[in-house]
């Protein structure tokens, strides 16, 4: 009799097992598009679905020359891990990365390079879209302190993101984000507002390409830190039904922004 119960509950905890997603719990099979939050500036505003995990990476360039001189950054290998907890709620754990930076406005090279903070952090899905209301989401982080010495703000920063999207139809989406956050700058704290808007096409069931504005505006003048707008635009090519490829550009429209950047990045989901 005992062995009967042994075996029968073996056997269920197997079968539950084979059911539910790859962290132990919600629903193997996925029930939702695949959406990611990059390669534009702009957040989705789908969490991730239950028992699931997406891994997002990257790489990026950019460029900016001036009258003084130029300077160039690279970073790799931007990871934002989402694990999907309950319905409409995810974790998120995002990091930079490595971070190589060189600056000739001075006359001299000047090269910075190191480890970036870490953000942990979560995304709740508001609402979904309904007639002329958009889906709505909120994303809530905490930037930690434990970079490079050259790079970490040496501080906790916290960070808060409304985001909002809106399908018109199987091909056309609009969707933007507004940003609040508490940053430091050398000996100095501040608060930055930015906001993004971004317009995605689906080419065909597997391609997709977008535009995009995003600019970040800080409450008060700073030396180092001065307001930017930009343009940009990519394309992502899903792989296959797990596996996401993605390209990216876009340009400063203002002088204190970089004048260009570039990157690639790859998702999978799981």
């Amino acid at each position: 009799g005992i062995f009967l119960i042994l075996l029968l509950s073996t056997l269920f905890s197997e079968k539950s097992a084979a059911d539910t997603g790859p962290l132990g719990w919600g629903t193997r099979e996925w029930e939702q598009p695949f959406q990611s939050d990059r390669p534009d500036f702009t957040e989705g505003t789908q969490s991730i679905q239950s028992g699931h995990l997406q891994l997002e990476s990257g790489y990026t360039y950019s460029y900016k020359d001036s009258s003084s001189g130029s300077s160039t950054s690279q970073s790799i290998p931007e990871l934002l891990l989402r694990l999907g907890i309950v319905r409409d709620f995810e974790l998120r754990f995002e990091w930079t990365g490595y971070e190589h930076s060189q600056d000739r406005s001075t006359g001299n090279r000047t090269t910075t390079e190191g480890v970036t903070d870490l953000g942990v952090g979560f995304k709740q899905t508001i609402n979904q879209q309904s007639d002329y209301l958009p889906e709505t989401a909120l994303i809530l982080a905490l930037n930690l302190p434990v970079g490079s010495q050259e790079l970490t703000a040496d501080r906790y920063e916290p960070v808060s993101k409304f985001l909002w999207s809106y399908e018109f139809n199987d091909s056309y989406s609009l969707g933007g984000n507004i940003n609040l956050s508490y940053l430091k700058s050398s000996d100095r704290h501040y608060i930055e507002v930015a906001n993004s808007v971004a317009a995605a096409y689906a080419l065909t069931d597997t391609h997709g390409i977008y535009l995009e504005y995003f600019g970040m505006y800080p409450t008060e003048s700073l030396v180092n830190e001065s307001t930017t707008h930009y343009g940009s635009g990519g394309a992502t090519w899903n792989y296959t039904a797990d596996i996401q490829l993605d390209v990216r550009g876009g340009v400063g429209l203002n002088a204190a922004a970089d004048d260009l950047f570039a990157g690639v990045g790859v998702v999978f989901r799981i």
